[in-house]
């Protein structure tokens, strides 16, 4: 018995050496101090940073590589900030998987929130998204079966990515929308808008809707209000909205591989 007690002991002893991996905390850089010093964005959002991350691979644990692409973000585009840093533990990172292999990751900072979007080839969008105190409309599960008339992104696919790249961001101004009856009917909008807008370029797009279930659009919130929706519902890509102070929205396309 006494060497069964002396073994059981040695375990518990063990265990008290080695953190698990749920209590692991991470450096993360200060969305305040970083914002400011922020270098101009590579893409059509002032406030979203694309970037190639093939270390996506590597990291078995999803919020370890939302962790590890802010700083990646920081160390390129605001390596001034890199001295401002506060303790973040692993529990407190939330990833969303609502395209499957291209997950949306929210780490919550002091004035804003960093939400970090795969695309779903080889790159990741890093938004600066500040804390959203803006009224929106709520979601309500009466509205899941109403038909959301998305742009077709199919029929601007090459124009949307612009650049040739796996993905493109864009801000739109969404104040007009604010008395939607649901929040969803915002995110169709602003595809309709961006997409419009681009169309009526001499020699640019076709523009159409698609109309796709209330309820395929997901969402998830930050605890500061920024909210995170995408539908994998769309051909050609898809698309992925952060919301914004000021009633502004990002929207992110992204290509299918």
């Amino acid at each position: 018995m006494k060497t069964v007690a002396t073994f059981c002991a040695a375990i518990l002893a063990v265990a008290t050496v080695i953190p698990t991996q749920a209590s692991a905390t991470f450096e993360l850089p200060n969305f305040s101090q970083c914002a400011k010093v922020a270098t101009q964005s590579n893409t059509n959002d002032r406030e979203v940073y694309r970037f190639f991350s093939d270390f996506y691979y590597e990291i078995e644990d999803k919020r370890e590589y939302a962790i590890t692409a802010v700083r990646e973000w920081a160390e390129t585009y605001a390596p001034g900030c890199l001295g401002s840093t506060t303790p973040v533990a692993l529990e407190e990172i939330q990833c969303d998987n609502f395209v499957g292999g291209a997950p949306v990751c929210r780490i919550e900072s002091d004035t804003g929130d960093y939400v970090i979007s795969k695309d779903y080839v080889d790159s990741t969008n890093v938004v600066l998204s500040k804390h959203d105190e803006q009224n929106w409309p709520q979601i309500h599960a009466s509205k899941d079966m109403d038909m959301l008339w998305i742009a077709k992104p199919e029929l601007c696919y090459s124009e949307l990515l612009e650049s040739g790249g796996d993905s493109q961001a864009y801000y739109l101004d969404a104040y007009n929308y604010r008395y939607f009856g649901d929040y969803r009917y915002v995110l169709a909008r602003t595809t309709r808008d961006l997409v419009q807008n681009i169309a009526a370029q001499p020699g640019q797009c076709m523009y159409d809707t698609v109309g796709v279930e209330a309820y395929k659009m997901a969402c998830s919130e930050t605890s500061k209000g920024t909210k995170v929706c995408a539908s994998r519902h769309t051909n050609g890509g898809f698309f992925v909205f952060v919301s914004d102070d000021n009633h502004g929205m990002h929207v992110i396309f992204n290509r299918w591989d």
